[in-house]
C-alpha cells in the first residue's frame, strides 16, 4: 500500500523527471516549489503536502486580497468552483490568501502512476493561468467578479 514515504518518492521522482526545482522539509512532509504562469500573476507557489497516504497539492499566488477587495475575490472563487471538476479554489478570510487545491489520497493503492501525480501537480498551475487574470484584476479593484469569469471562458486567441 502507498504509503506517505512512497508517495513523497514518487512525486519526488516526477519532479526530477521533469527538471523542477524544489525543496523539502527535512521530515519530507511537504516539498516547495515554483511555477510560472501566463497570467498577471506570473509565479505562483507550489507547495506539496504529504499524509500518510495522501497529498494536497496548492498553487499560491504571490500575492493576496486585501479587506476591500475579499468580498468579490469570493464571490469569483464561489462562482468559477462550480464547474471544477479536479480540485477547488479556497480565500482564507483572515489574510486574503488565495489557493487552489487538488487532494490524491492513495490508500488501498500499491503505487501511485505518474499521470495521477501529473494531474494533482499541473491542475493548480493550469487554473491559476486560466483565472489568475481575473484574480489580479480583483484583488486590485479593477472589474468584477461577472465579468472576469466571462473573460476567463473565452476562447484563447479571441480579442473581443
Amino acid at each position: 500500500m502507498a504509503d506517505k514515504a512512497q508517495l513523497f518518492e514518487a512525486v519526488g521522482e516526477y519532479l526530477k523527471e521533469k527538471n523542477w526545482r524544489y525543496e523539502y522539509n527535512e521530515d519530507k512532509t511537504m516539498i516547495r516549489s515554483a511555477v510560472k504562469v501566463m497570467c498577471k500573476l506570473q509565479t505562483v507557489r507550489i507547495l506539496i503536502a504529504f499524509g500518510e497516504t495522501e497529498f494536497a497539492v496548492f498553487a499560491i499566488p504571490n500575492i493576496n486580497a486585501d479587506e476591500n477587495t475579499r468580498d468579490s475575490v469570493m464571490e469569483y472563487i464561489t462562482k468559477i468552483n462550480l464547474g471544477m471538476r479536479n480540485g477547488n479554489f479556497l480565500l482564507n478570510p483572515a489574510n486574503g490568501e488565495v489557493r487552489y487545491r487538488t487532494y490524491v489520497n492513495a490508500r488501498g493503492m500499491d503505487e501511485i502512476s505518474k499521470e495521477v501525480i501529473e494531474e494533482a501537480i499541473l491542475v493548480p498551475a493550469m487554473m491559476l493561468d486560466r483565472y489568475g487574470n481575473g484574480l489580479a484584476a480583483l484583488m486590485m479593484g479593477y472589474s468584477s467578479p461577472d465579468a472576469e469569469i466571462e473573460n476567463a471562458h473565452k476562447p484563447k486567441g479571441n480579442p473581443s
